[in-house]
């Protein structure tokens, strides 16, 4: 009997595209064939096409959201998206709690935040204690949270702390991440992003830029926490 492992993301995967979302595509599409693959993610929301092409054995199970809907979104500023934001952990929490109920044999949890999904991955843990709950730390997660929801800082940063603490094992995803924890006095196993090679030895002699300047390209959100100043300053 395959083991099962069950991913929980917070966004709406394979709907939705960013780093979290990369690393758990490149995660599942080696992980299906030895074991049962499941994520727990949010409905379609901004995007209705998905971004990956999944196995069909990768099972997708959407926790309820009402995000789906453009006038609700709508009224999400401030409080409001911060109470949003506590209210699917809930979700999250009963859309997990169902499936772990009906799988059998062992079962890890791996949560791809370190609030919301992971409260609701440790309560379920609490429920069923064979359950492994892995966090997984892809970034600071509640000092971003912080710079929209600054009058909830306390709660963010304690949840955060807790959540990877009772985890059996908690992972981040370099050295310097590893570092911002271990300055807060949590230990963690670096599991590095990885970079698939082979795409990178497809050579071509198409200029995709029309210029003979030295380019840089690097995809990632205009965040202070992604050190793109510093990227440029080095070059």
């Amino acid at each position: 009997m395959k083991s099962n492992i069950v991913f929980v993301t917070e966004n709406s995967f394979p709907y939705y595209s960013g780093g979290i979302e990369n690393w758990l595509y490149n995660m599942v599409v080696r992980l299906y064939s030895g074991y049962n693959v499941y994520v727990i993610s949010e409905p379609p929301t901004f995007y209705k096409n998905a971004f990956y092409d999944l196995p069909k054995e990768v099972v997708i199970v959407n926790y309820s959201s009402l995000r789906r809907l453009r006038g609700y979104r709508a009224l999400l500023k401030g409080d409001l998206g911060y109470w949003d934001y506590r209210l699917r952990e809930r979700s999250i929490y009963l859309a997990l709690r169902r499936l772990v109920n009906i799988l059998e044999g062992k079962t890890i949890v791996v949560s791809l935040g370190t609030i919301a999904s992971a409260s609701a991955s440790y309560k379920v843990k609490l429920k069923y204690p064979s359950v492994r709950f892995i966090c997984s730390a892809r970034g600071p997660h509640a000092e971003i949270m912080t710079r929209k929801y600054k009058r909830h800082r306390s709660y963010l940063y304690k949840t955060e702390e807790s959540n990877l603490r009772r985890s059996d094992i908690a992972l981040t995803n370099g050295y310097d991440t590893q570092e911002y924890f271990k300055e807060r006095g949590i230990s963690t196993i670096v599991m590095k992003n990885g970079v698939d090679f082979d795409r990178f030895q497809i050579k071509t002699q198409k200029k995709v830029y029309p210029t003979d300047d030295k380019i840089l390209l690097s995809i990632g959100t205009l965040w202070d926490v992604k050190c793109i100043s510093e990227l440029l300053n080095a070059y």
